[in-house]
């Protein structure tokens, strides 16, 4: 999606607040539908003892609180796709750039 920069309507998202990567989906319903063309994430990443989304207990681990016990039990590499194959799908079917820390795969 090429877009100029004045074009970027961006909304801000804190990710534990949106509940498993399962429940987006209404959360990025309506932020499409009030013409956000970007999200931005606070980090996926494990948080610490805060609890505080800028508070990175792990940053090679995405948080278990973004996973169904489904994809828990498959370990890491499945969250990673998860997270991946999530993100792929806020492109196609919302339309919408994304930004947020490096994945845990890329540190």
């Amino acid at each position: 999606m090429a877009l100029p920069l004045d074009g970027l309507v961006i909304q801000t998202v804190i990710a534990k607040w949106m509940g498993t990567l399962s429940e987006w989906a209404p959360h990025l319903d309506a932020m499409s539908g009030r013409g956000y063309n970007m999200i931005h994430y606070t980090p996926l990443q494990q948080r610490g003892e805060s609890n505080s989304p800028y508070s990175i207990f792990d940053q090679t681990r995405f948080s278990d609180d973004l996973f169904d016990e489904a994809t828990l039990a498959k370990g890491e590499e499945a969250k990673s796709a998860a997270v991946a194959a999530m993100l792929e799908r806020i492109r196609k079917e919302w339309g919408c750039l994304l930004y947020t820390s490096p994945s845990p795969r890329d540190s």
